[in-house]
C-alpha cells in the first residue's frame, strides 16, 4: 500500500467484507483500516 500511495496511479479505492459473519474479532474491519490509512498517508503527509 505504501507503493501505491506514493503514485498517482491509483484514483479509486473499494474495500468491502465478503463474509462478516465469519469476522467474529473484526479483524477484516482492522485490516481494511489499517491498509486505508497506510494508502492515504501517502497522499497526504507531503
Amino acid at each position: 500500500m505504501e507503493v501505491l500511495g506514493a503514485t498517482d496511479a491509483v484514483s479509486a479505492v473499494d474495500m468491502m467484507e465478503v463474509a462478516p459473519r465469519y469476522d467474529t474479532d473484526e479483524g477484516t474491519q482492522k485490516l481494511a483500516a489499517y491498509l486505508l490509512v497506510t494508502l492515504l498517508e501517502r497522499q497526504f503527509a507531503e
